[in-house]
Parts: structure tokens; C-alpha cells; sequence
């Protein structure tokens, strides 16, 4: 059994972009080593792991049916959207609204604890 290593080098004067210089790359191990379809798959895990690690944590606001707000810290709109149907999935007067979910803002924040001053 074979063991290879490889390092892809890119920085601004590269043309293209790092994804286009990988998937350029990726053309040319398969036009000479047709075998390499795992490469593929391999790429697309650690594409996906990249990219999800790139997203940070935000905090989302949303509103309730009948009324009502609160927050959620997610990385993505779904995964707030997931993340607060799980919290209250309990409950059956706190359901909360799929379209009122959005980044929160400072003033957003302010706003909505002014209700409670």
C-alpha cells in the first residue's frame, strides 16, 4: 500500500480562487489516476466541515405566537429556528413564529427589554 502526501499552496497573486485552484487540481489527479473517485468524497467532508466552521455563533430573536419574544444563539437562521422548536416543543402556548426569526441588534434588544422597565 501506497502512502502519498500532498500540499496545495495558494495566495493573492494565485488565479482563482483556493476552491477553484482545488477543484482545477482535483480535474488533473483524475484525468491521470482515474481510480481516484474517493478523492471526490473526501472533498466534499472537508468542504463541509470548512465552511460550517466558518459560521459563528449569533444570537436570534423571534416572537411568539400570541405574543411574546425571546432568544436563541445559533449559527445559522434554521439552525436558531431548530434550536428553539426543540426548547419549546413541551410547551403548547410558546410556539414560536418560523418568519420572526432574525439576528439580533443592540437596539432590537434594548427595544424589546423596554417592555419590561
Amino acid at each position: 500500500m501506497y502512502s502519498y502526501s500532498l500540499e496545495l499552496y495558494s495566495n493573492r497573486n494565485s488565479p482563482g480562487t483556493g476552491e477553484a485552484i482545488v477543484n482545477n487540481f482535483l480535474k488533473i489527479i483524475r484525468d491521470i489516476w482515474p481510480e481516484s473517485r474517493k478523492i471526490d468524497y473526501i472533498y466534499i467532508i472537508i468542504k463541509k466541515q470548512t465552511t460550517m466552521a466558518q459560521f459563528k455563533l449569533k444570537q436570534y430573536m423571534f416572537t411568539f405566537e400570541g405574543g411574546g419574544w425571546n432568544t436563541v444563539w445559533a449559527k445559522t437562521k434554521a439552525g436558531a429556528i431548530k434550536a428553539a422548536n426543540l426548547e419549546y416543543k413541551d410547551s403548547d402556548s410558546l410556539n414560536p413564529r418560523k418568519e420572526s426569526f432574525h439576528v439580533a441588534t443592540e437596539a432590537g434588544l434594548q427595544s424589546a427589554m423596554s417592555l419590561f422597565y
